[in-house]
């Protein structure tokens, strides 16, 4: 998997590949196709058996959950993707909510106990502050995310007391 990997849900279930947004019809030149308009898919590899032709798969998806890899792993090696919320594995300093900011084309995060709601750069380099080395950070941990656990974000303060001694 490669920072250029998205997420998707389908069904409930995530799938992982190449987003892709498109209209399935030819709209008419005085058209203004509309946000509804678009297809959302995950292409990804089908399955075949050795030797046979693989072809590609295309699974609609919510585009709500669309969500793009960093290229970080977390301290137990999963993929942080945007929408994920990260501790710090070392201890209850803030929980963080990763996005994606398509101006500068970059991955930040923030933390969600921060009135101001300060914002600093994910990197998958070594940065100060966050100990990064060969694109796993060894001080950040995958807690959810803003799909599945939209809870966090909205009852923080409580989340955090019960996961208080679950993060070892």
């Amino acid at each position: 998997m490669n920072r250029f990997t998205y997420r998707g849900k389908a069904d409930g279930n995530w799938v992982y590949g190449s987003y892709f947004r498109y209209i399935p019809y030819t709209p008419y030149p005085t058209e203004n196709p509309t946000k509804e308009d678009y297809k959302h898919i995950i292409i990804k590899e089908s399955f075949s058996d050795w030797g046979m032709p693989r072809s590609l798969q295309g699974v609609d998806i919510d585009p709500n959950t669309v969500g793009q890899c960093t290229g970080l792993k977390d301290c137990k090696g999963n993929y942080i993707f945007e929408g994920d919320y990260v501790i710090e594995s070392f201890g209850h300093t803030g929980t963080y909510r990763v996005d994606f900011f398509e101006h500068d084309c970059k991955f930040y995060y923030t933390n969600l106990n921060d009135e101001d709601y300060n914002w600093e750069m994910l990197s998958t380099a070594d940065q100060d502050g966050l100990d990064v080395h060969e694109g796993v950070s060894t001080d950040l941990q995958i807690v959810g995310n803003k799909y599945d656990n939209p809870e966090i974000e909205e009852h923080y303060f409580e989340w955090l007391e019960k996961l208080d001694g679950q993060t070892e």
